[in-house]
């Protein structure tokens, strides 16, 4: 998304969508060169890529699977090139069931075909081979198709090309690759699963005790949380759901908005699809545990509502 706001909208847009909080801090983008490579005739055919994205299909399958998540990853396949799409497609039929296709709403299609529409994961599959012809990349980072190829994981991009990034011409392929490579050798948090906001010195005492006994009931906490520009108080997840919490009552910098910024605050949190939970001081003080235990019930009813 930062790329795309950078290269498309002088840095304009701004996610409304954080993404999913991970410990492991895990990146949001990757980018795989395919070695010994070749495209067909008319350049919008390469096998070599084929083979490599149904082993990460496969492999987030099996992911899932181990990991017992009650929501299965949704995956996308995307090209630039119809012939790509149709050899993608094939293989996805052939190889997997009917089952496991609807079950992880897997489609593949050019970028008209995303139109609108995300996926949990996406596979940008270039095509591009050191025998490509120069007007097939032309074709492949058409602006308008390209900036709408980039743009639809909620989770992650994995893209695929299949000849060095430094050997392709000026352009938005290589400048987005190499921002790829930018992104996960540096130290910036801003396209990594999870946006957390830097710790605070004046960090207050009342938030550090929430924290500290939330975790202690197996519930991950996620404090300051950046969600559509401003920040949270907490994200918590039970290891399948996450859920926001805003505090009410406290004595803390974050709540000292009157009563209509705060709904405001919870309206946009729910337009951008979070669940939202309040927890209110009178309440916190007077039972501890009771809250913690609402808390619970409310990331446990996200599962039954899937």
């Amino acid at each position: 998304m930062n790329f795309s706001s950078r290269e498309f909208y002088g840095g304009r847009i701004k996610a409304m969508k954080s993404r999913i909080p991970s410990e492991e801090n895990e990146s949001c983008l990757e980018l795989n060169i395919v070695e010994n490579a070749q495209v067909d005739l008319d350049s919008t055919r390469n096998m070599a890529e084929v083979e490599e994205i149904m082993k990460k299909i496969h492999d987030i399958i099996l992911k899932d699977k181990e990991n017992g998540n009650k929501k299965p990853t949704s995956i996308g396949v995307v090209s630039p090139f119809r012939g790509q799409v149709e050899l993608i497609k094939k293989a996805v039929y052939q190889v997997l069931t009917g089952e496991i296709i609807r079950k992880h709403d897997i489609e593949v299609g050019t970028a008209h075909t995303f139109q609108g529409d995300e996926r949990d994961v996406m596979l940008l599959s270039l095509t591009i081979a050191p025998n490509s012809h120069h007007q097939s990349i032309m074709f492949a980072q058409k602006p308008n198709l390209f900036n709408v190829a980039i743009t639809r994981a909620r989770k992650k991009l994995i893209a695929y090309i299949s000849r060095p990034v430094e050997s392709l011409p000026a352009g938005l392929i290589r400048n987005y690759l190499e921002y790829i490579r930018e992104v996960n050798n540096s130290k910036t948090l801003d396209c990594r699963v999870g946006s957390l906001a830097p710790p605070r010195n004046d960090s207050s005492p009342i938030k550090e005790e929430i924290s500290k006994l939330i975790g202690e009931e197996g519930i991950k906490v996620f404090p300051d949380f950046e969600i559509a520009g401003f920040t949270v108080d907490f994200v918590i997840s039970d290891g399948f759901n996450y859920m926001a919490v805003m505090l009410n009552g406290f004595e803390t910098e974050e709540n000292n908005d009157n009563l209509i910024k705060s709904i405001e605050k919870q309206e946009i949190l729910e337009r951008c699809g979070w669940k939202v939970a309040r927890l209110n001081a009178r309440e916190w003080h007077y039972s501890k545990k009771a809250c913690i235990n609402k808390l619970r019930e409310m990331l446990i009813q996200l599962s039954t509502s899937l």
